[in-house]
């Protein structure tokens, strides 16, 4: 097959360089045993996923630039070397993701049973569409594919199932099982046992659909959307298009609502409100907006140069690479995002984008529970955006580890609470689980502002807490403020009370009743205790260093009934937004 595109376009000029320079950046020795066992030894996911991922990106590398020039022999050859390494794999699962019931079989008369995890799945989905769209592999090779298809996913969910992410309600679901049904799709030759398999599956994608609510926001963050939204898509068109049917996913009203999501999440240009295991930085998939904006009306399609320039992405995904390349159109225009608020009362996220004199003002924060899918400690957190830089900060996902998913989750900075803009009551922080929610209480959304109040009483546990409530008040004027009250009664008269809040490393001084820093200046009443403000540093998602600042206000002796109130007023330094195409 021949990707037929514009290689003189700006854009498609951008992805084909950073696809030779994947292959640059991706080489590096395979992964050894004592790589694969260091999850289990130490925990540490970082020195296996890094080998693994190289080579996930070589082989979208390879596939693409063989689907670009397919008269280049050279990237044929690679792409099939690139393959065969893939099938003398072990697994195609990640260590942190083993099912060691499966995986490990001491016992030689019993059969070995895969783990199939999100990247077992996907590396199937790739090699099935690879055979599919590139009638010159060698022949051995595709007999061999098929053969590691069937045995490490197809067959084996058939006959192993069912798995535990078959009725989970987040992006397992719709990779697992849209990567599984993209492969069948391609490779299965029995009709009747596939459509007993597409039942499954779609019931899989229920299961994904019955974990976003109405408002279609996905809680796990942007990149989480599209990972798995975009599995869901992928799929949902692939099925379509080989069968030849219709399905009546596009007109439910859910998926309306979901695909969505992408313009109601950035504060400005490619900065996210990055909430749960999310980047404060992510940029849109063009393609895939587009193909979205033919199947579901009101779309917002973003300028070009808020696009996603690094085509394959960091775990190597040939899916969403692909389909860049194949649903882009070079002829369609965008826009940066446009202002406006938004109370997505499901989930209960408040995002609010304000602009003026051609600048963007931005302001988000969160309700929900404590036992979301990626889950912070963060009710009532907010983040606070202007002049380029987000003012109050989430920190977004850490490096993932083995604590990072087991009962030492809370001890990581950017999950913690006290890693973000909440208060500690009585020496009590939130408390983990579903019954730790908020009540929207009430929201008004006008031209100049934005109200939203959250009751917060049941979010600490045996904090002496009779009543809290957190109210968010958003000016949208030419130099937009926000006001943070909450609103405490105790049942006993004396109280201690932390409020924190996460700001950006920048250059402060301290004030009489604050402090300030170049566009903000952050005043509370009453000042009733002692400002401290501490640098911290932590990991980010990728494992690089990166350093916060916390101010927290302690205060003692807190009668019954106090009210503290915050307010960051933005100010002029301002960096302009570029309106272009």
């Amino acid at each position: 097959m021949t990707i037929t595109i514009d290689k003189n376009d700006p854009l498609t000029k951008k992805w084909i360089a950073h696809i030779f320079q994947t292959i640059e950046t991706s080489k590096m020795p395979s992964p050894t045993f004592h790589d694969f066992i260091l999850f289990q030894q130490s925990g540490d996911r970082q020195q296996f996923e890094k080998k693994y991922f190289a080579r996930r990106k070589r082989l979208a590398a390879y596939g693409l630039l063989h689907a670009l020039y397919p008269k280049e022999g050279y990237y044929l050859q690679q792409l099939e070397e690139e393959i065969w390494q893939i099938l003398q794999e072990f697994t195609w699962c990640l260590p942190a993701h083993i099912d060691e019931s499966r995986e490990y079989k001491t016992d030689n008369s019993a059969e070995r049973k895969y783990t199939i995890d999100l990247f077992a799945a996907e590396t199937a989905f790739t090699l099935a569409e690879m055979i599919a769209l590139f009638d010159d592999l060698n022949p051995f090779l595709i007999d061999q594919m098929k053969h590691e298809i069937n045995k490490r996913v197809i067959r084996n969910f058939i006959e192993n199932g069912p798995y535990h992410w078959e009725t989970a309600n987040h992006n397992w679901a719709s990779v697992c099982a849209g990567s599984i049904g993209s492969a069948a799709l391609y490779i299965m030759e029995d009709s009747k046992e596939r459509d007993q398999l597409f039942k499954r599956i779609f019931a899989a994608m229920d299961s994904y659909l019955s974990g976003i609510g109405e408002d279609g926001a996905c809680t796990e963050g942007y990149n989480y959307w599209k990972y798995g939204f975009g599995y869901f898509v992928y799929f949902l068109e692939l099925y379509e298009r080989v069968l030849g049917t219709k399905t009546s996913y596009w007109s439910k009203d859910k998926v309306k609502m979901l695909a969505s999501f992408q313009q109601k999440i950035f504060l400005a240009e490619n900065n996210t409100v990055n909430f749960s295991d999310a980047q404060a930085k992510a940029y849109p998939l063009l393609g895939f907006t587009h193909f979205l904006s033919t199947k579901i009306p009101n779309i917002h399609v973003p300028s070009r140069r808020l696009a996603e320039e690094e085509i394959i992405d960091h775990c190597g995904r040939w899916a969403p690479a692909f389909r860049e390349l194949l649903w882009y159109e070079s002829d369609k225009k965008g826009s940066v995002w446009s202002g406006r608020s938004w109370l997505l009362q499901d989930s209960q996220l408040f995002i609010s984008r304000h602009k003026t004199d051609g600048n963007t003002f931005a302001f988000a924060a969160k309700g929900g529970h404590n036992d979301e899918p990626h889950n912070h400690l963060d009710i009532g957190h907010f983040v606070l955006f202007a002049n380029g830089e987000t003012y109050c900060k989430d920190l977004g996902a850490g490096v993932y580890s083995k604590d990072y998913f087991n009962e030492h989750r809370y001890s990581f900075l950017s999950n913690a609470a006290r890693g973000h803009s909440i208060p500690q009551i009585n020496g009590v922080e939130q408390g983990v689980g579903q019954a730790y929610k908020a009540e929207i209480v009430k929201h008004e959304l006008t031209n100049s502002v934005d109200k939203w109040k959250l009751d917060m009483t049941s979010v600490y546990p045996s904090s002496g807490l009779k009543r809290m409530n957190r109210t968010f008040r958003w000016e949208k004027y030419k130099f937009p403020s926000l006001l943070v009250e909450d609103d405490f009664y105790f049942q006993q008269s004396s109280n201690r009370l932390t409020e924190r809040f996460v700001l950006a490393d920048l250059p402060y001084e301290r004030t009489e009743n604050g402090l300030k820093m170049d566009g903000l200046e952050i005043r509370f009443l009453p000042m009733a205790g002692e400002m401290k403000v501490n640098r911290e540093v932590y990991s980010n998602h990728f494992g690089e260093n990166q350093s916060v600042l916390i101010l927290e206000i302690e205060m003692k002796e807190v009668p019954k009934q106090f009210l503290f109130q915050a307010q960051f007023q933005l100010g002029e330094t301002i960096t302009h937004d570029i309106y272009d195409e």
